[in-house]
């Protein structure tokens, strides 16, 4: 039996790594425009760069946690993150900065929740989904953590020294808490199965992503990735657009992440008892839901909070269903590999949401990036319902 105590330890490590190598650039948008005069499209495409690197070598880091690489996968992810976000901190153009947050996309790749999940599915079995919940549950800290860090030492030290702590914060915590993590989860269990050639990993994929239920998936999830991203990564200014205060749109934006904990909490007593679509489905509508309250609440402001915990509770359960929903419809074998083509839709459409909130805004106002997030909601919804039940074979 493998020793449940990795789970606790891969916690604590996807709570650094995600306030570092990814929340902290809505926590900082607003201040680099402001500060360094910087274009917010031009601030979104470095993040979207990011994650579409991360998106584009999913598939490689499923393979290699497949072929039982997990450990150091998960630990070089980090430490690479660390590094360039010391960079990050010593940036001068937004050239600079693209290229930073491009090296970041692959330390996103290699100990984000893809890297994560896939593994603890490998290791767990029928188990994971236990599992995966505790870790997606205490990650849900990651974004105060982040916007935390922004609104004291930013404000008081200065944006570059919030980045350098948060560098420190991924290499000396996030990477050996993976080690640790990793290596007590393989006690008690056998290494994941390896194919016997590299083509037949590369057919199965063909043939998984060609399927009826893969694609209905990877569209509903890659529509929550969009909803999510097109309003988390502007959240602060979008928030600040309804009319409230930069205070008072910091509060909001940092009820997301407790949100998602306790969206995640809210399902414990009907796991294992209801199929993941179900729940999933329940998520899309609470996607809705929250960009409905948002829409409202330049007349009713309170609603910015309603949005916050609607948002942050719903997109909580669909960070950690995706891989249950996976599991459910095509089965575990080589879940790495299958898992990771599945996450290269979602994650450019996470990818291409910060350019587009920043087109739309342009076009239209953040009314409009909004409406378009609320119709995301709708289509993924959609896409679950006509999803039928049935294993890949």
């Amino acid at each position: 039996m493998p020793d449940l105590r990795g789970i606790w330890f891969l916690a604590a490590g996807q709570v650094l790594a995600w306030a570092g190598l990814f929340y902290s650039f809505a926590a900082l948008l607003l201040t680099w425009e402001r500060s360094q005069g910087w274009q917010k499209t031009e601030l979104a495409l470095g993040f979207s760069v990011a994650v579409l690197v991360s998106a584009v070598t999913a598939p490689l880091v499923g393979g290699m946690i497949d072929a039982g690489h997990g450990r150091r996968v998960l630990c070089l992810g980090p430490i690479m993150g660390s590094g360039a976000l010391v960079l990050l901190a010593s940036v001068q153009t937004e050239v600079e900065f693209g290229l930073v947050w491009l090296i970041i996309g692959l330390a996103q790749a290699a100990c984000l929740y893809e890297a994560c999940f896939a593994l603890v599915t490998l290791r767990l079995g029928a188990a994971a989904n236990v599992g995966i919940l505790r870790i997606a549950l205490i990650a849900g800290l990651a974004s105060p953590l982040a916007f935390l860090l922004a609104a004291t030492i930013g404000e008081e030290l200065g944006w570059r020294t919030a980045v350098l702590v948060l560098a420190a914060l991924v290499a000396v915590g996030a990477a050996p808490l993976n080690w640790i993590g990793v290596t007590l989860l393989e006690r008690g269990t056998k290494p994941p199965r390896k194919l016997r050639a590299s083509d037949a990993r590369h057919r199965s994929a063909v043939h998984v992503m060609r399927s009826a239920p893969f694609l209905l998936v990877a569209m509903a999830f890659t529509m929550a990735s969009l909803n999510h991203g097109i309003l988390l990564t502007h959240i602060v200014p979008l928030v600040v657009d309804r009319g409230v205060s930069d205070t008072m749109a910091f509060v909001a934006a940092s009820l997301v992440g407790p949100m998602q904990v306790i969206g995640r909490l809210a399902i414990l007593p009907v796991a294992g008892r209801v199929s993941s679509r179900v729940l999933a489905c329940l998520a899309f509508l609470g996607l809705g839901l929250a960009s409905l309250a948002l829409l409202a609440s330049r007349q009713v402001t309170v609603l910015v909070f309603v949005f916050a915990g609607l948002q942050g509770a719903a997109y909580g359960l669909t960070s950690i269903l995706r891989p249950s929903v996976t599991a459910e419809t095509m089965g575990r074998a080589e879940f790495g590999t299958i898992s990771g083509w599945l996450a290269l839709p979602c994650l450019v459409g996470f990818a291409v949401a910060p350019t587009v909130s920043s087109r739309l805004w342009q076009q239209g106002g953040y009314d409009l990036a909004i409406t378009v997030a609320l119709c995301s909601a709708a289509i993924g919804l959609g896409c679950l319902l006509a999803l039928r039940t049935e294993k890949w074979r």
